[in-house]
């Protein structure tokens, strides 16, 4: 008896048809028919190389991230060519080679192993072409890349720089449009901060057909800075003529402010028209740090974390140069505290800020309190130092208290009569702070309701708490009073009041607690205190 015939009415030759030679599936079909019997030799294959195609489209390791590729780009006489364009395709990233002949050119990769290809091309040499395999979030090096000169050549009178003053094969037309064809890089730092401080441009001028315009057609560019954060910044040369390969360089470099700079090359062709490149925007990084631009915050200045282990209150610090822009990306600032435990280290992003995490947790501390709350108890306060170096290499800091608030209290003798009649109506204060009379932690809210006949309680009956490291009236003391409502009887009289219950309900993230007075006779009989 042969195999189970497909169960839910299917076939399995369909599947088997896309991978079966020519002449197989029929020749089953017919063998089946014929003997009324399964033979699972020719579809045991198959199935297998199925399976393979399905692991194989199933790759569980892919990733996207970026990889950086690097290389140096040289001629026959293995001189570096610079000014060289080097582009992956066909993504379009583009790197332009330096005057050692480097790049360093950053791809957006689907995963680790897949295939880049570059494309690298120079006046007067012939195209090139290299392949690499990409690593996510690293760098793998082309090594080096000769190029070879076109129509035999050499490559220019000078082919170690790329061509940027040789000269071109074919005759052009006018020059028609200005356009960027390299940069050395997009970012660049304030002057002193210990980075690169110029960028080169790479411009060429094409005719109506988008070639590149020869010596016969060669015009004046002039480049001007459009718009910037006026620190000084400055462009040279202003004014240069295009080469025989229709290109011109300048180069840009930083001042005392960071910002971007927008960056415009123009020229005017033989029928007097002007043209005007796209804006090239290049980005001037902040400076080293300084200590009057340098300061830390918590996420909250009081957090419950004092007997609630594992809570997490954000620190950032914000660290500037000395003309207040943001320090350069990637500056390392270090932390510490005196209680609980914090991440030690973070890098500023591109507004000089960098985040990190404390945590709640032993040791607890009996600081000093802050200057703002003179004669509090010291325990729960703690400190938080921020330290990065400055521009004379010397270490900066910054500091921030932090309270560490522990439960809710509101214990029964909290709340006091100030001043009331034999109705119960009259003023009333009561306290809700932690156990060292701290104030509870921000968002906690405390609400007081009045029952009884025709009463109803006014003042400090519904507050929400902000951040608050200090005690104090709103904070932790309150006040409230028993009033007469505006009840009246059928004829329009008020109602006689009187005052039953006192209801004092605190929800907090230190801990929810409420507090039910009764009164009788104008004194308070029973307060009960209770947690929920």
């Amino acid at each position: 008896m042969g195999p189970p015939p497909p169960q839910n009415g299917g076939s399995i030759y369909p599947l088997a048809a896309l991978f079966l030679p020519l002449g197989t599936l029929p020749h089953a079909h017919a063998q089946d028919a014929k003997n009324h019997a399964y033979n699972p030799i020719p579809l045991f294959v198959p199935c297998a190389l199925l399976l393979a195609v399905l692991v194989a489209g199933c790759d569980s390791t892919d990733e996207i991230g970026i990889a950086t590729f690097t290389g140096t780009v040289v001629n026959q006489a293995n001189s570096p060519v610079a000014g060289a364009l080097v582009t992956a395709i066909p993504s379009g990233e583009q790197a332009t080679t330096s005057a050692s002949g480097t790049f360093e050119l950053s791809v957006e990769a689907d995963s680790t192993g897949q295939t880049v290809t570059f494309q690298i091309s120079a006046p007067n040499f012939d195209l090139a072409q290299e392949t690499a395999r990409a690593e996510v979030d690293g760098r793998v090096t082309l090594g080096t890349i000769e190029l070879v000169p076109t129509n035999g050549g050499d490559g220019g009178d000078d082919p170690g720089n790329g061509g940027v003053d040789g000269g071109a094969d074919e005759p052009s037309g006018p020059a028609a449009s200005i356009t960027l064809v390299g940069r050395s890089s997009e970012a660049i730092g304030v002057q002193s901060a210990g980075t690169d401080e110029t960028a080169t441009l790479t411009f060429v001028v094409l005719d109506a057909f988008g070639n590149p315009i020869d010596v016969e057609h060669a015009v004046d560019v002039t480049f001007s800075i459009a718009n910037g954060p006026g620190g000084g910044e400055f462009i040279a040369p202003a004014v240069k003529q295009t080469n025989a390969s229709g290109r011109v360089q300048t180069t840009v470099s930083s001042g005392t402010r960071a910002g971007t700079v927008q960056i415009i090359a123009m020229a005017t062709n033989e029928e007097g028209g002007v043209l005007r490149s796209l804006p090239i925007v290049i980005t001037i990084t902040g400076g080293l740090p300084d200590g009057l631009h340098f300061s830390v915050v918590p996420l909250d200045l009081n957090f419950p974390g004092y007997t609630r282990f594992g809570l997490i209150n954000p620190i950032t610090a914000f660290v500037g140069d000395i003309y207040a822009n943001p320090v350069q990306p990637g500056t390392a600032v270090y932390f510490t505290t005196n209680a609980g435990i914090i991440e030690g280290s973070g890098v500023t992003d591109e507004l000089g800020r960098t985040t990190v995490q404390l945590v709640s947790a032993a040791p607890l501390t009996t600081g000093t309190p802050p200057a703002a709350c003179p004669g509090s108890n010291s325990i729960g306060y703690a400190v938080v130092t921020a330290s990065t170096s400055d521009l004379n290499q010397e270490t900066i800091e910054s500091f921030t208290p932090v309270l560490f608030s522990g439960d809710t209290q509101l214990p029964r003798d909290s709340l006091v009569a100030v001043n009331i009649d034999t109705t119960g109506l009259g003023d009333y204060r009561f306290f809700v702070a932690d156990p060292f009379g701290h104030p509870l932690a921000p968002g906690t809210t405390t609400t007081v309701v009045a029952d009884g006949v025709n009463v109803e309680a006014v003042g400090d009956v519904g507050v929400e708490l902000g951040d608050y490291l200090c005690p104090g009236d709103g904070r932790t003391s309150f006040n409230f009073s028993a009033v007469q409502g505006d009840q009246v009887d059928v004829s329009g009289t008020p109602i006689p009041p009187e005052l039953e219950t006192l209801t004092i309900t605190v929800r907090s993230p230190n801990g929810n607690v409420q507090l039910t007075a009764f009164a009788v006779g104008g004194g308070l009989l029973d307060i009960v205190v209770e947690e929920f």
